[in-house]
């Protein structure tokens, strides 16, 4: 829910920030351009909630299939500077030939 509600857009040129894991140095403000940072409309908890809520309905058959076929593996995607080391690492131990 942090990366969703903490999430502040450059709309010109496409820069993310995030208020807890990627700030600005001035709030609300652009590091490049100290142009005024946007918030997306649909970046509020109701919307992440729903959202959330339409994904476990479709994606739980689809986990529980995988699961049972024991090909089904998990990484924890809460600390974000470590996700894609993580991932890579997990693609190459399963994938690399």
């Amino acid at each position: 829910m942090q990366r969703i509600a903490g999430r502040w857009v450059h709309e010109p040129s496409g820069r993310v920030y995030n208020t807890t894991f990627h700030p600005p140095k001035v709030a609300g403000i652009d590091d490049i351009t100290g142009e005024p940072l946007m918030q997306r409309p649909d970046d509020t908890e109701e919307v992440y909630r729903e959202r959330f809520r339409k994904f476990q309905q479709t994606s739980e058959p689809l986990l529980e299939h995988y699961a049972k076929k024991g090909v089904l593996w998990e990484v924890e995607g809460m600390s974000s500077d470590e996700i894609s080391p993580k991932l890579y690492k997990e693609f190459e131990k399963r994938f690399a030939a």
